[in-house]
């Protein structure tokens, strides 16, 4: 119980869809793009935004966004 796990046993297989070298040639695949996310993969993303009206028909949004805001290192890499 005290060995690391390996990625076979954080995501199954299942859905994912092997291809065919010789009629699916340069194809990547069907699953969407960061669809897997192991133990202690943690971050917090904050967006702040607020809107001000020129007049009826239009307005300006001025935005603030920050990714992994907290800047944690993934626990278990050296």
């Amino acid at each position: 119980m005290g060995q690391p796990h390996t990625a076979n046993q954080w995501v199954s297989r299942a859905p994912f869809l092997q291809l065919n070298p010789v009629t699916q040639a340069g194809q990547f695949g069907n699953e969407g793009r960061n669809v897997v996310r192991g133990p202690g993969i943690e971050d917090a993303d904050v967006s702040l935004f607020k809107y001000f009206h020129i007049d009826e028909k239009r307005r300006v949004q001025f935005r603030a966004e920050c990714f992994n805001l907290l800047n944690h290192r993934i626990s278990g890499c050296p």
